[in-house]
């Protein structure tokens, strides 16, 4: 499940607080505010103004409700009733919803009566998580998701590396039998050469196991130096926390620094003036070692 952080910047009333709410974290700035957790229908009666400009309305209609919510005359008691129950139902699935987003008892959301919260009253309501600026929040969410990835790329190195159970071999254990006390059996004994072989394998399985996290603890930091050289070699050094976090292969941080340097619109050279006076071989040039290596023809 991919995780999802809201941030009141600088409001998130009523409906836009329930997208928000549905969030692992809300945010809120300073000055923002997030709550009106209610519902409202709003009839307009123009009757009067009609009146005074010479309007008059007659609708005709078939079925008694059709006309109910018309703006040309006053609405009865019968549609106001019906439209209060209208909105009792939806302030219920407001409510419910907002409480189990934000893992709040519905009694305290209904206690809110809608009101608006700010600032750091918000936080105390339990109606968000923590008070931060907009860039402080992106900031923390892109540690949270290299922090995220990295755990995932580790747990996936183990899992693959580790054999599984059908390759690991089980001693089976059979039941006891029971026998007549008038003909005793003894249990069969082991031999020495049976017991040995059996620590053997369970040794041979250990070392395996073992061998097999190891290559794969150095498979994963061979491709971290190789990917930080590479980001060394490109000018790009603040790439290589989001390539390991990504779990980027060596061959794909090459084909994406190469890129990179095709579409730059300038090139800065490091080699000093006067080395152009010395003619050196390409093995002893550092630029095109540095070429070489990056484009992984050595």
């Amino acid at each position: 499940m991919k995780p999802v952080w809201s941030i009141a910047s600088d409001s998130a009333f009523s409906a836009a607080y329930a997208i928000a709410s549905a969030a692992s974290r809300v945010y809120v700035t300073q000055t923002a505010g997030v709550g009106s957790i209610g519902v409202i229908a709003m009839h307009v009666d123009q009757s009067a103004r009609d009146a005074q400009e010479g309007y008059r309305y007659t609708a005709i209609t078939a079925g008694d409700q059709k006309n109910d919510f018309s703006p040309h005359q006053p609405l009865d008691k019968e549609a106001s009733v019906r439209l209060q129950a209208e909105v009792d139902r939806l302030y219920s699935i407001f409510v419910d919803h907002v409480a189990v987003m934000r893992n709040l008892e519905p009694r305290f959301v209904r206690s809110t009566q809608a009101g608006l919260y700010f600032g750091p009253e918000a936080v105390t309501a339990g109606l968000a998580d923590a008070q931060a600026s907009f860039d402080t929040v992106l900031t923390d969410f892109s540690s949270f998701l290299t922090a995220r990835r990295s755990r995932n790329a580790a747990a996936h190195s183990l899992s693959v590396s580790a054999p599984s159970q059908q390759e690991i071999p089980m001693k089976l254990e059979t039941p006891d039998v029971p026998v007549a006390p008038e003909a005793p059996t003894l249990p069969p004994t082991q031999s020495p050469a049976e017991s040995t072989a059996e620590s053997s394998t369970t040794a041979t399985t250990d070392d395996v196991v073992d061998d097999a996290i190891k290559t794969a603890t150095q498979a994963a930091r061979a491709d971290a130096l190789a990917i930080a050289e590479l980001c060394q070699l490109a000018g790009q050094p603040q790439r290589i926390a989001t390539f390991l976090a990504e779990g980027a292969s060596e061959s794909q941080v090459r084909r994406v620094l190469l890129a990179l340097r095709a579409e730059s619109p300038e090139i800065t050279s490091v080699i000093h003036p006067d080395a152009a006076t010395k003619a050196a071989s390409p093995e002893q040039n550092l630029l095109m070692k540095a070429v070489k290596k990056l484009t992984g023809k050595d």
